[in-house]
């Protein structure tokens, strides 16, 4: 068996053949985490850890590491989340090359899912290497909000892994207590937001009627983090409904600042 080290060297040559832009060592802020490969390709961020050497299998602190990686991601663009015509892809790669089972998976997969955030301008996923199976498996669940980009990505990193690893991967190997690792657990299918949020779907959405790309922008990203942010049931509904008041006033009080800005350059 190959150590971590091994593979990250030759996942990072893996990673620059398809055309990403690879960096070891790179610091997540004020953190205190450190990324031991960074790559990035166009708006798609692969943060990979050796989880023995530098998380000392910190399991625990799996969800803690994920949020950090998307918080730095996300500190890098200029445009606010809710804002983002095209959203930022953060995955985050954690490399074994101990026994990890099926009930290490179980209590990662629900820590790092309650965890993450499904509104506002990002797409995040999360997937165990595993050098003793040779396999990649997934360490957060399947989300209604983004699932689709969510799911490619976790398969390009499988491929990317397998291309490592050659033949010998097949991702139906038994893992050391004799259950496999299990697939990304799919959520319900998403049901319509609740009746209040329409009111301000609605608003934000009247900008689009409005014409020509500020208003339709601003209107679209308004509406659709309303409804993401309602749809998001495992949060406080009071909480729900002051984040669409504030973006729903933000994007309002962006255009008429935006127009007041215009008018005043086009007077001069």
């Amino acid at each position: 068996m190959e150590t971590v080290q091994n593979f990250l060297t030759q996942f990072r040559t893996v990673l620059q053949s398809d055309n990403f832009e690879v960096q070891q060592g790179q610091s997540l802020g004020d953190s205190g985490i450190t990324a031991d490969l960074y790559a990035c390709r166009k708006k798609v961020h692969y943060l990979i850890f050796d989880l023995q050497q530098n998380l000392k299998n910190d399991l625990a602190g799996l969800p803690e590491v994920h949020r950090a990686a998307c918080k730095w991601v996300d500190s890098q663009y200029k445009i606010p989340k809710s804002l983002r015509f095209q959203v930022a892809t953060i995955q985050t790669i954690f490399v074994t090359a101990e026994p990890f089972t099926r009930k290490m998976q179980d209590e990662v997969l629900s820590a790092i899912t309650q965890a993450d955030s499904q509104w506002g301008g990002e797409i995040s996923n999360a997937t165990l290497i595993d050098l003793q199976q040779q396999i990649s498996a997934p360490l957060k669940d399947i989300l209604p909000v983004g699932g689709r980009a969510q799911s490619k990505v976790a398969m390009i990193v499988k491929e990317q892994a397998q291309r490592i690893f050659g033949n010998a991967g097949s991702g139906d190997v038994i893992s050391p207590d004799n259950i496999d690792l299990a697939l990304p657990r799919e959520q319900p299918k998403m049901k319509w937001p609740p009746s209040w949020s329409w009111f301000f779907i609605v608003l934000c959405g009247a900008m689009i009627g409005m014409g020509g790309a500020l208003p339709s922008g601003l209107g679209m990203a308004g509406a659709a983090s309303c409804y993401q942010v309602a749809q998001d049931r495992t949060k406080p509904l009071t909480g729900r409904i002051v984040k669409c008041v504030g973006i729903t006033l933000g994007v309002w009080v962006l255009f008429f600042a935006i127009g007041f800005v215009l008018l005043q350059l086009l007077a001069n």
